[in-house]
C-alpha cells in the first residue's frame, strides 16, 4: 500500500519523538508528522523532575542536557500556611537531580535523535482526521489538511491537550470549552536563584480572592532568569489569565526580595491543559495516546513532561511487542491502559476524577500542610509528589528482606501482591491516592516489612491455608492503615469555639473509618473465631490507650517501667502479636507453637514502636528533618517522654540519660522476643524470625549503641 508506515505519530514533543525514536530504533518505519517545524517554542514550565531525568538517562540522550540548569528539590508555598521545602534524597542513584531546560531546547534535542534512528518526518503538516478501515472499529492512518492519505498498524496521539486525535476518538472526556490553561514568561534580573524548583498553590485572581483549582511556578533557567508560569484547571469564561498572571508576577516582586527587579524577555505563551487522564480512556483498536494527548497532567503541579517521556516509552514498548508478534494484531490494546494503571495508580484520580474531589483534596492540603502525621504525609505525596520526593512514607514497605527470611520466598511474595490487589480494588474508587501505597510502582520487588509478612510466616510455618491467608493479611492491612488514619486525629485547638472545619481531623475519621470497616467485612466472611480473635485485640489495644493516656494525666512522675511496658503490650497487641495470632490459627499451628509466636510478636511489637518513637524524637531535635515514622503516636505517650518528664526517676535507669536507656529497653524486648523463638520447632521460621530481630537491631540509629 503506498504511504503505509508500521507507525504513524502525530506530535514531536516528548512523548512523540520519543516513541518514534525508541520504534526506528528497532528497524521499524515511523513517520512523525508535526503542525510546526523545528525547533519551535512551547507553553511550558521547562521543569523536569528527577524521575524525567532518570527517563533521559535510560534514553541514553542525558548527556545531551550537561548545560542546562541542575534543581535538587522543590520549595511549595501553600497561601497562609508557608512553605515547606522538599530535597530529593541523597541516597538516591544517579541521577539525582532534576532539571530545568526550555522547551524550545528539549523537543529539538529528542526530536533530533529521533530523527537520527531513521524516522520520516514532516513539518507544518496538520492531522484533520483519522483513517478508520470498513467497519470503523479499528484506526489505520491519518489525513492531513492537503488530503493527503497515510496509513499504518498503529497510530499513536502525541499532538498535546487539545489533540484531534484524542476527541474523535472520543477519548477526550472534557469539553474544549472547559479545559483547562496555562500561561508562562521568561523573566531575567532575579537576584539569588537557588537551585529549586517553586511552587505556589494556589494562586490569586485580581480581586484577591483563591482561585480553585490552580497553581503557580517559578523554576531556574540559569543565574538570574526564571521560567514564571500560572495554571488553571478549569478556565471559565470568567477568568482573565493574562491578569492573573500579572497578578502573581506582582505579589512575587512585593513579597520576595529577589524577584523586586525582574522584567519580562520576550513575549508570554499559553496553551490549553487537560486533566482527564483515565487509563481506560488512553487506547482504541489501531490508537494510543501518550502524554498531555491522554490529560495526563498533574492536577497539583502542572507537571507533564515526565509523564509524555514515560507513556512514550511505554507506548512503544508495546508496539514493538506486538509488531515482533507473528499476527501483528493491534486490535486489542487494552495491555497499554493496564500498565498505565498499574504505574499512575491513585495519583491522576486524586484531582482529576471531578472538580469536587480536587477542592477536597485542597482543602485537606492546606488545612494540614504543615502537620507531619502520618495521614497527612500520604496525601502529601499522593497528591503532589508522587515519586515521593523527600518524603517517603512508607520507608518500611520499600524494605526488602528476602534475605532474612528463609522458605517459601516465591510463594509469600506472590500472596503479598495479592493482599496488595485486594487493597487497590477496595481503596480505588472511594479513596483513590491510597490505591497507589500498594501498586506495583511502591512495592519493593522482594518481600517488604509488612504486617502481612508476619501473619503470612506464622501461617507458612505449618500447614497454610492461602486463601485465608490472603484474606486476612488484607484485613490486617486495612486495619494496619485505618490505625494510622485514626492516630493523624489531633485535638483542635485552633478552632476556639468557631464552626470552622477541621478537615485533617475530618478526612482521618472518614478514611480510617471505612477502612476499618472494610477490614471486618473481610473478616466477617471467614470463621466467626477470627472475628472473635480481632475484636479482643481492639478491645484490648484500645484499653492501652486510654490506661497509658490515664496514667501519664494524673501523674507522669509514677509511671514505673513495668506499668508502662504492660501497658504497650495492651495498646500494640493489635499490631505484630495479633498477626501472629491469626497466621497461626489459619495455619493450624499446634495451641503450644501459637502462643510462643504471639509471646514473639508482642516484645517484638513494643521494642518496634518505642524504636520508632526515638527515630521521630531524634529527626524533631533537627530543623532539616522531619518525622516520617511509619507509626506515628502521640510523643506524650512515648517512652523517651515519660523519662525526660519523670524526675524521681521510678523508671530505674541508673544514671542513664533517656536516649541511652530506651535502647538499653529496647535491645532487652528483643532479647526477650529471641528468646520465645528457642521454642519454635519449623527451624526456617526460626531463623526467618531472628533475622527479623537483628534486622531492627542493626538499624543504623541504633548501631552507635550496643
Amino acid at each position: 500500500m503506498e504511504n503505509h508506515y508500521d507507525v504513524i505519530i502525530v506530535g514531536a514533543g516528548p512523548g512523540g519523538s520519543t516513541a518514534a525514536m525508541r520504534i526506528a530504533k528497532e528497524g521499524y518505519s515511523v513517520l512523525l508528522l508535526d503542525k510546526s517545524n523545528f525547533p519551535r517554542d512551547k507553553s511550558c514550565g521547562d521543569g523536569l523532575t528527577r524521575t524525567s531525568t532518570k527517563l533521559l538517562h535510560e534514553l541514553g540522550v542525558l548527556d545531551h542536557f550537561s548545560t542546562f540548569k541542575k534543581t535538587h528539590g522543590v520549595k511549595v508555598f501553600v497561601g497562609g500556611e508557608g512553605y515547606r521545602q522538599f530535597d530529593y534524597p541523597k541516597s538516591l542513584e544517579e541521577p539525582s537531580y532534576g532539571l530545568v531546560v526550555p522547551r524550545i531546547e528539549l523537543d529539538a534535542i529528542l526530536f533530533q535523535k529521533a530523527f537520527d534512528n531513521g524516522v520520516n518526518f514532516m513539518s507544518e503538516t496538520t492531522v484533520v482526521s483519522l483513517l478508520y478501515e470498513e467497519t470503523q472499529k479499528q484506526a489505520i492512518g491519518v489525513q492531513t489538511s492537503t488530503g493527503e492519505k497515510y496509513y499504518a498498524d498503529l497510530v499513536i496521539g502525541a499532538d498535546g491537550a487539545a489533540s484531534k486525535i484524542a476527541y474523535q476518538s472520543s477519548l477526550a472526556t472534557t469539553p474544549k470549552d472547559k479545559l483547562g490553561f496555562g500561561l508562562r514568561g521568561y523573566y531575567k534580573n532575579v537576584e539569588g536563584i537557588t537551585d529549586q524548583l517553586e511552587i505556589y498553590l494556589p494562586i490569586l485572581d485580581s480581586t484577591s480572592k483563591h482561585i480553585l483549582p490552580s497553581y503557580g511556578w517559578v523554576f531556574p533557567i540559569n543565574e538570574n532568569e526564571v521560567n514564571i508560569g500560572v495554571g488553571l484547571i478549569e478556565k471559565t469564561s470568567d477568568d482573565n489569565i493574562r491578569l492573573i498572571m500579572n497578578r502573581f508576577v506582582d505579589t512575587l516582586k512585593k513579597k520576595d526580595p529577589k524577584f523586586k527587579n525582574i522584567e519580562l524577555k520576550g513575549k508570554l505563551l499559553g496553551a490549553p491543559m487537560r486533566f482527564d487522564f483515565k487509563p481506560e480512556n488512553t487506547y482504541a483498536p489501531g490508537l494510543l495516546l501518550v502524554g498531555d494527548a491522554a490529560g495526563m497532567i498533574s492536577p497539583f503541579t502542572g507537571e507533564g513532561i515526565g509523564y509524555a517521556l514515560e507513556t512514550g516509552m511505554i507506548a512503544s514498548d508495546l508496539c514493538i511487542a506486538i509488531q515482533k508478534n507473528k499476527d501483528r494484531d493491534f486490535s486489542d490494546l487494552s495491555e497499554y491502559g493496564k500498565i498505565l494503571a498499574s504505574k499512575y495508580q491513585g495519583y491522576f484520580e486524586t484531582g482529576t476524577t471531578s472538580v469536587n474531589r480536587y477542592h477536597l483534596v485542597w482543602k485537606v492540603l492546606k488545612g494540614t500542610f504543615q502537620n507531619d502525621k502520618p495521614l497527612f504525609s500520604i496525601i502529601r505525596q499522593a497528591a503532589i509528589f508522587p515519586e515521593g520526593i523527600g518524603e517517603s512514607f512508607f520507608d518500611y514497605y520499600t524494605v526488602n528482606v528476602s534475605d532474612i527470611i528463609k522458605g517459601h520466598n516465591t510463594a509469600l511474595k506472590t500472596d503479598i501482591l495479592s493482599i496488595s490487589q485486594n487493597i487497590i480494588n477496595i481503596t480505588r474508587e472511594d479513596w483513590p491516592f491510597l490505591s497507589r501505597l500498594f501498586s506495583a510502582k511502591q512495592i519493593t520487588p522482594g518481600l517488604p516489612f509488612r504486617p502481612s509478612l508476619f501473619l503470612l510466616l506464622s501461617g507458612y510455618s505449618s500447614k497454610p491455608d492461602r486463601d485465608t491467608l490472603i484474606k486476612l493479611g488484607t484485613a490486617i492491612e486495612l486495619g494496619f492503615v485505618a490505625s494510622i488514619c485514626h492516630d493523624s486525629v489531633m485535638e483542635d485547638e485552633t478552632n476556639n469555639g468557631t464552626s470552622s472545619v477541621n478537615w485533617g481531623n475530618m478526612i482521618s475519621i472518614l478514611i480510617g473509618d471505612f477502612l476499618l470497616s472494610k477490614s471486618f467485612e473481610i473478616i466477617a466472611s471467614l470463621d466467626s473465631n477470627y472475628t472473635k480473635i480481632v475484636s479482643e485485640a481492639l478491645s484490648n489495644a484500645n484499653k492501652g490507650q486510654v490506661l497509658l493516656k490515664e496514667a501519664i494525666e494524673n501523674n507522669i512522675q509514677n509511671v514505673t517501667l513495668e506499668e508502662y511496658l504492660a501497658l504497650c503490650y495492651l495498646k500494640y497487641s493489635y499490631t505484630f502479636e495479633l498477626c501472629f495470632y491469626l497466621g497461626a490459627i489459619a495455619g493450624k499451628v499446634k495451641v503450644s507453637e501459637t502462643n510462643t509466636l504471639r509471646e514473639f510478636g508482642k516484645y517484638f511489637g513494643t521494642a518496634y514502636f518505642i524504636s520508632e518513637d526515638i527515630a521521630n524524637y531524634t529527626k524533631s531535635q533537627t530543623n532539616s528533618a522531619k518525622p516520617n515514622s511509619l507509626y506515628t503516636r502521640n510523643e506524650e505517650a512515648s517512652l523517651i517522654h515519660i523519662l525526660q518528664e519523670n524526675q524521681k526517676d521510678r523508671l530505674g535507669r541508673d544514671g542513664k540519660n533517656s536516649l541511652e536507656y530506651c535502647y538499653e529497653i529496647i535491645f532487652n524486648e528483643m532479647d526477650k522476643a529471641k528468646a520465645q523463638t528457642e521454642k519454635i520447632e519449623n527451624p526456617q521460621l526460626k531463623e526467618s524470625l531472628n533475622g527479623l530481630c537483628d534486622f531492627m537491631l542493626k538499624k543504623e540509629l541504633y548501631s552507635q549503641v550496643r
